[in-house]
Formats: C-alpha cells, structure tokens, sequence
C-alpha cells in the first residue's frame, strides 16, 4: 500500500536528522547563535545597556558605553543604536554622543521617546 509523505525522502531525512543526533557530545555543553548584532561601528565596543521598546518588541535599543572606576583614562564617546530582529547585521539608527552613555531606556507612556544617561 503507498503512504503520502515520499518514502525515499523521508528515509533521507531521518538519517540525517540521526547523523546529526551522534554528533552531539552529551558531555559537553554547547549553544548555537540564532543571531549576532554586531557591526564594524559597534565592535570591540562595551554594552552598557539593553532596552526593548513596550509597543514594538522588534525594536531594541542598545547603549555602549565605557566605565572608569578610577576616572584617570578619557572616556570614548558614546553610541546608542537601534537593533531590530530584522536585520541582526546591521542598526536601524545611530544616535553618537558626546560622553560615554551608562544607562538607556524607552518611554512606558510615549514608547516613542527614550531616555538615556551619560558620565
């Protein structure tokens, strides 16, 4: 009797799927990146906040920024983007400022608006 579902490519397909099975080490922890923001603007840069927008959970602003405990060392200038599931690779917007930005954050009543603090 023929079954629905192609025989040949289901076989196929369960043997990949067991191939891929024995390669996995159940000693060893591993996790896969679904996505990796990162630019060239942003790289080597410091997070020092993350913020996702209320009413548009695929926007999420990211500030980077640098600390110095001592306060002997200038500061770079700061960077606040805007990350979107979109388009892992590269940022909606970039907003530069002029002092390093410590903390960001969007607007609960105007989601629209965000608040950011520098050193």
């Amino acid at each position: 009797m023929m079954m629905f579902g192609g025989g040949e490519t289901k076989k196929k397909d369960d043997e990949e799927v067991k191939h891929v099975e024995e390669e996995v080490d159940d000693d060893k922890i591993s996790m896969a990146n679904l996505f990796k923001f990162e630019c060239d603007i942003t790289e080597g840069r410091q997070v020092s906040c993350i913020d996702i927008n209320s009413v548009n959970h695929d926007l999420i602003a990211v500030s980077y920024g640098e600390f110095d405990i001592d306060c002997t060392k200038p500061l770079q200038k700061g960077i606040l983007a805007f990350w979107t599931l979109k388009n892992p690779t590269f940022p909606e917007k970039f907003i530069y400022w002029d002092n390093s930005i410590t903390c960001c954050q969007f607007s609960k009543k105007n989601p629209h608006l965000i608040a950011i603090g520098d050193s």
